[in-house]
Parts: C-alpha cells; structure tokens; sequence
C-alpha cells in the first residue's frame, strides 16, 4: 500500500518539475525577448539623437532671444505686481 502512494508521489513530483522546467523556459524568452526589444530601442533612439539635440538646441536659442528682449520683462514684471491683486 505504501508503495503506491510512493509512486503517486514520485509521479506528481515529475510532473510537477517538468511544469516548473516549462515555466523557466517561457520566463528566459521573454526575458530575451524583453531585452532585445530594450536594446533595439536604444540603438533606434541614438540614431535620432543628433537630430533631436539640434532641434533643442535651435528653440532653446529662440526662447533665449525672446526672453531676453525689453518687452518680455516689462510685461512680466507688470504681471508679478497685478497678479496678487487680482486673488482678491
């Protein structure tokens, strides 16, 4: 009697590692393919980068040019003093 409950378990348990072995499997490829997809980005995203960088670059020296005129700090001074008032 005590030797088939042996085999049931033996079989359960082979059963079972050969679930968790199938598992491991499906999880390493979609880590691979995880990782692949990852580096697959970064190589499609530093092709873009110069481009990137100078379109950055060119607004940054606009804003820098409007921020910088007279006109731009006359009204956002006027701004800073009426803002306050106007909560009221």
């Amino acid at each position: 009697m005590d030797s088939i409950n042996f085999d049931n378990v033996k079989a359960e348990k082979a059963k079972a590692l050969r679930r968790y072995n199938r598992f491991r499997r499906i999880g390493r490829f979609f880590r691979a393919a995880e990782v692949s997809v990852a580096v697959l980005f970064v190589l499609w995203t530093f092709t873009r980068l110069p481009f990137a960088v100078q379109i950055s670059g060119e607004f940054l020296r606009r804003i820098a040019g409007f921020i910088s005129t007279p006109l731009f700090v006359f009204v956002l001074g006027n701004c800073i003093v009426v803002a306050p008032h106007q909560v009221l």
